[in-house]
């Protein structure tokens, strides 16, 4: 298999060891140092072989070097572990490719090194355990933890967390699957083979006591340049709804097109096919797009970004009917339906509000008047238009801001919340296509670029649903402020798994009796 499209190269990984070698630290070639690789046969009893494969490393380290060389005269000053890593072919690219799946921090912190079945980690002998324990899988004691992506799957006794994780939780019936793939204690093959997890989903529900119904549900895919977090949402209003339910966390996985089709195969995506809703930025990985800024973003027409002249003139590009890599900014292959797109309402306004805020002179009432009132926020975000959805409330409910603005301007603005309202809202207006027209024609006039959010208004009001919120994202972003109390009780312990259990089984109860003294979630589950 080719290492052309991996993250790293294998020259940067020792071969013995794993560990990564920085450009300035010093290595050895063993396909080529004779003493070397007879010192590395002798210590381990294992033949070099390989040498030359694309995803092999050939470079040692500098400190399996020193204690290789004097392992010759002193066994007892070798390396600390009895058995190398152990290197093969991955079968698949990304999710068993050891050079893409590890992650490499600046400074003191550890890395993290996954045991996959094409990249086996070093073992150590334990004292008090068994030899073939090692380190939790990982290299470096900790990172076993740091890392991993914890997917939920209450009702699997048989796989429930080993270990340090084990505690009260192992009666929950969770498990995590770590990055990528491997728990504690359990063999990785196993968590990579699809046996188990393909019931993870139902086990999760199995265990709460409600039934599956792929249609009432969406799968919300947030990320971050840290962390990525797979949520489910329900396409319910008012009491209707039930609470959101998390499916996959991590913590050092970013956001990127490789780490999203690890995750969609974790969870087995293939097996319910939800619907799915997320930033665009997310919706170009799901649809194999270049991320950036590109002359195609959209991943329904040909829309071209960069020719301004045409952007309010024409309403209908050519669709995007095929998905070749290579052209049309398409640069990898889909990931998901194009029908199973939902369109983010709750972006689609942020992306609005920042093109508002981008067309006011910076020298004028108004923008001051947004500076005033938001002084925490820095400059470059108000001269960006970066605001949240509680902060473009508040500016709505101030009707002096209006009072400052021109005509154009007041025009624009007026248009702007009856669109928020009247179609991106919970409720939509019978006219809504009248008022989103009207809005783009203010927009134009007060001299708004048309930005990849706009065109989809512009162009796509049919691939909407018919009520924009309940299907919004925005029950995702309320998912944050849920969870954020427990991410801050398991700061620092890097450990998912204890974390998004807690969360899930803190929204059942067995009973309907409300307490007032009690602080929890929006709403729970009713255990039968």
């Amino acid at each position: 298999m080719s290492t052309k499209d991996c993250i790293r190269s294998p020259e940067h990984f020792c071969f013995v060891c794993g560990q990564f070698i920085s450009r300035r630290g010093k290595k050895y070639d063993i396909s080529t140092n004779d003493r070397l690789r007879k010192a590395y046969e002798q210590f381990f009893g294992l033949k070099v072989v390989n040498l030359g494969e694309p995803w092999m490393p050939n470079n040692v380290c500098l400190s399996c070097e020193i204690a290789l060389s004097k392992s010759v005269q002193n066994r007892s000053l070798g390396p600390k572990f009895y058995r190398p890593r152990i290197w093969s072919q991955p079968k698949e690219h990304p999710g068993d490719c050891f050079f893409c799946l590890a992650v490499i921090k600046r400074g003191i912190e550890e890395n993290y090194l996954p045991n996959l079945p094409s990249s086996e980690a070093v073992k150590y002998r334990e004292t008090n355990e068994d030899s073939t324990a090692g380190p939790s899988g990982a290299q470096g004691g900790n990172n076993a933890d740091c890392g991993q992506i914890a997917v939920e799957r209450p009702g699997d006794a048989t796989a429930g967390p080993s270990g340090a994780q084990g505690g009260n939780n192992a009666n929950r019936g969770q498990i995590a699957v770590e990055r990528p793939g491997e728990l504690d204690g359990t063999d990785t093959t196993e968590r990579n083979d699809g046996s188990s997890s393909s019931i993870s989903v139902l086990g999760l529900f199995t265990a709460i006591g409600i039934s599956l119904n792929v249609g009432e549900w969406r799968l919300f895919i947030d990320g971050s340049s840290t962390s990525i977090k797979v949520v489910l949402l329900h396409n319910r209003t008012g009491k209707e709804r039930l609470p959101s339910l998390p499916i996959a966390y991590s913590k050092l996985l970013k956001e990127s097109f490789e780490c999203t089709k690890l995750i969609l195969e974790l969870i087995k995506y293939e097996n319910y096919k939800w619907e799915v809703i997320g930033d665009f930025k997310m919706v170009s990985f799901l649809m194999g797009l270049q991320g950036g800024y590109t002359k195609f973003p959209c991943h329904l027409c040909l829309f071209d970004s960069r020719n301004d002249d045409l952007h309010y003139k024409i309403r209908d590009w050519p669709a995007r009917k095929e998905f070749t890599i290579g052209i049309n900014n398409v640069k990898w292959a889909p990931l998901v339906q194009q029908e199973n797109i939902l369109m983010p309402p709750l972006h689609i306004k942020l992306g609005l509000m920042k093109q508002f805020v981008k067309a006011l002179p910076a020298n004028s009432e108004p923008f001051k008047f947004l500076k005033n009132m938001f002084p925490r926020l820095t400059e470059g975000k108000i001269t960006a238009g970066v605001f949240t959805g509680p902060q473009i409330r508040a500016v709505f409910s101030k009707d002096e801001f209006k009072k400052m603005l021109n005509m154009d301007q007041k025009n624009a603005w007026t248009s702007f919340q009856a669109v928020v309202d009247g179609f991106l809202g919970g409720k939509r207006d019978p006219n809504y296509k009248q008022l989103v027209e009207t809005m783009l024609r203010n927009f134009n006039k007060m001299g708004c670029r048309m930005s990849h959010k706009l065109h989809i208004l512009h162009s796509h009001l049919e691939v909407f649903k018919e009520n924009s919120g309940r299907y919004s994202e925005e029950q995702g972003e309320y998912f944050h402020q849920e969870i954020k109390k427990i991410e801050e009780r398991y700061k620092g312990q890097n450990n998912p798994i204890s974390m998004i259990g807690d969360y899930v089984w803190s929204l059942t109860r067995t009973t309907n009796e409300c307490y007032k003294r009690q602080s929890g979630p929006s709403s729970v589950f009713v255990s039968p």
